[in-house]
């Protein structure tokens, strides 16, 4: 990769990939206009749109189990940089229950495996959530979409007459303030690698993917807002930073290349925060609170946010939703807040203002 200055705010920007399939690097180049950090950023979106395309012709369109087609998705989503920790875990368990399976043969098997999944228990020890399901649903659709696209199927087996989706009922699981004193307390004292990025999402609604791998250069110190560039809904969003976080973001190490990180003693170097179930669910249990995921803080912000006044567009926009309607999911309404708060008008002029009064 390259990044040479032209002009004032002006940028040349060239990377290169090695393209498998041709035997020699194929390239890009563009002109981009603004400051330097936000350059950095481009070229890597610019690099990440290469991969994705050599990535198009790089894997070989033979397979004959549905294992070879999970292998094939895992690359792609990987090089377009999609596949989230919970993703790959998602891709390995269906490879290690379904991978022996014959394409030809799959659906026919998948309509039982999904019904038994209905009626088994998770490592949990509890029941598989409808939305759960949906997502084996969704996630092996989209494998097999992958392969019509690259001309190993023609039709997608998994149809949405054939496996409809299920009906999801929102989460609503709200902490109490001293559920979220006492939790807070005990990953200060058990985990405080993982304290300041909980902190972030129970105030701004984020994704754990859209954090813990964060760069420095997302970071704009002059503006206090996170640039992720690359959403869910493939949109760019800007997340501002709370005020109680200035503190946290100005005495970043000089050193660390990361907005949220873990840092061994030993080797004196700074790591990223891979994920944050192993760590979010040790202290969940530390602190005696059940049914309650990291993704959960996301609705208690959006629920906050909502309380405090903020506009329907401005919480859609740092969330990251291409519409306000998803607040619907997300808000969990506080109905004793809201009957304090409701205005209920007077009578009308002329209209008896007497108690009324029952009759026999």
């Amino acid at each position: 990769m390259a990044l040479k200055k032209i002009g004032t705010n002006k940028w040349r920007i060239n990377v290169s990939w090695m393209d498998k399939t041709k035997g020699y690097p194929v390239g890009k180049q563009a002109t981009f206009t603004g400051t330097r950090s936000e350059a950095t950023i481009k070229e890597a979106e610019l690099l990440k749109e290469l991969k994705a395309q050599c990535s198009l012709t790089a894997s070989s369109p033979y397979a004959n189990t549905f294992k070879d087609l999970v292998e094939l998705y895992r690359e792609n989503t990987k090089l377009r940089g999609r596949c989230s920790s919970s993703q790959d875990r998602m891709l390995t368990f269906l490879s290690r229950e379904l991978g022996h399976l014959r394409i030809e043969t799959f659906a026919e098997f998948f309509d039982k495996y999904i019904q038994n999944l209905q009626s088994s228990v998770s490592v949990r020890g509890t029941l598989r959530s409808p939305g759960t399901i949906n997502f084996y649903i969704a996630i092996t659709k989209a494998i097999f979409w992958l392969a019509v696209k690259r001309d190993i199927i023609v039709k997608n087996p998994i149809s949405q007459s054939r496996f409809p989706l299920f009906n999801v009922r929102p989460r609503d699981r709200v902490l109490k303030d001293e559920e979220w004193h006492n939790l807070v307390n005990v990953i200060s004292v058990n985990k405080p690698q993982i304290l300041p990025i909980v902190k972030f999402m129970s105030m701004i609604p984020c994704r754990t993917m859209e954090l813990v791998g964060a760069k420095r250069e997302q970071y704009d110190p002059d503006s206090r807002t996170i640039y992720i560039p690359d959403s869910k809904a493939k949109v760019p969003i800007y997340k501002p930073v709370p005020e109680e976080l200035y503190g946290y973001f100005d005495s970043l190490p000089q050193d660390c290349p990361y907005l949220f990180y873990r840092e061994y003693p030993n080797d004196m170097k700074y790591y990223p925060l891979t994920t944050l179930r192993d760590a979010w669910d040790f202290c969940c249990r530390k602190a005696g609170i059940s049914n309650y995921r990291v993704h959960d803080l996301r609705h208690w912000a959006v629920t906050k946010l909502i309380m405090a006044g903020n506009t329907e567009q401005d919480i859609a926009d740092i969330a990251g939703w291409t519409s306000p309607a998803m607040l619907r999911v997300y808000y969990h309404k506080d109905i004793f807040r809201s009957a304090k708060r409701i205005q209920i008008p007077k009578f009308s002029v002329g209209l008896s203002q007497e108690p009324l009064r029952q009759t026999a």
